[in-house]
């Protein structure tokens, strides 16, 4: 599957117009002297990287983390860490790796370079850029599907044996629409829509700002049972009448939240896993619009399915990723 593929379908809405990583260290004093072995599983995740192995050397170096706990890690550990996220390709995470290095005054020169060739692998979006959707988006297979990443714009989701619709990035706001499992409704099959709009804050912007101007006539609504992806949620709904022909009128619902700027952005998304295959040259990927980010999930059904398809769009919440 590629990335022209997945952005070919078009479609058009009633509603809407326009890993970390850490180690095991049991016991073990805060430094070591130069030359004192590493422990065991240092050494066996390290092998495993060295030897192209990155998934499972990453792997093992996220379970160490997940043993230590609190337990504060030395450099050395660190060290591992960001020679590791440098051949795996993850930045976030060498960056992450660099700052406990500095954190703990032992960052050598060497450390300072492999974190600074990190940090030029990944393009801050100017604000008022046009980004194509080809660089905008970071496919990663996942078993029979995929996971799409939008970097810019700091969100991912797994669509459901579909082709959803990825318009380019541009006015600092992303947006992708794709849609939930088919039901049958009178008329025959129906898909309800969900399309995700993101966009960065403006100054003194409220999310209660966004949404009235993205949904001037949405009325604040009651939709339960559903995992807010922020630390607070605000939720709309409208009916049209009579679009859907003998399905009814047209629901919608709409769930807005926002996001400040994480420290490590990206840090959420990377993998060591396959991606799909940029072009040869291609310059290196966006990463996240500075500041916070204000988002709308919005969902689209037929009256005489909207009940059975509430469902499928709280799973599509509770899964979505956002920073």
């Amino acid at each position: 599957m590629t990335l022209s593929t997945l952005s070919g379908r078009k479609t058009v809405s009633w509603f809407v117009r326009s890993a970390l990583v850490s180690a095991l260290l049991a016991a073990a004093p805060g430094a070591r002297a130069a030359g004192e072995a590493t422990p065991a599983a240092w050494t066996k995740a390290r092998s495993l990287c060295d030897a192209g192995k990155l998934e499972e050397g990453w792997k093992a170096l996220v379970q160490l983390e997940r043993s230590a706990g609190k337990q504060p890690l030395p450099a050395a550990y660190w060290r591992e860490v960001l020679a590791c996220a440098s051949k795996a390709n993850l930045p976030a995470n060498a960056l992450r790796a660099g700052k406990k290095l500095d954190a703990l005054k032992q960052a050598t020169a060497e450390d300072r370079t492999a974190v600074a060739k990190m940090r030029a692998a990944v393009r801050v979006p100017e604000p008022e850029a046009v980004i194509p959707a080809e660089e905008a988006w970071i496919v990663r297979p996942r078993g029979n599907g995929v996971l799409l990443v939008n970097g810019p714009c700091g969100f991912a989701f797994e669509p459901r044996n579909d082709h959803p619709f990825l318009p380019h990035v541009q006015q600092r706001a992303c947006s992708v629409r794709t849609w939930t499992p088919p039901l049958k409704g009178k008329g025959g099959e129906l898909r309800p829509g969900v399309i995700v709009l993101a966009r960065v804050a403006k100054a003194g912007e409220k999310l209660e700002d966004y949404a009235a101007l993205m949904m001037p006539t949405w009325k604040p609504a009651r939709f339960d049972g559903f995992k807010c992806p922020g630390a607070r949620c605000l939720t709309f709904g409208t009916r049209h009448k009579g679009v859907y022909g003998k399905d009814g009128d047209g629901v919608g619902l709409a769930v807005a939240f926002e996001r400040d700027e994480p420290e490590f952005p990206g840090l959420l998304f990377e993998d060591p896993g396959p991606t799909v295959a940029r072009k040869p040259g291609a310059p290196p990927v966006f990463g996240r619009f500075r500041g916070k980010i204000h988002y709308l999930v919005m969902f689209d059904s037929a009256a005489t399915i909207a009940e059975r398809a509430k469902p499928d769009y709280r799973k599509f919440l509770a899964d979505l990723r956002v920073e």
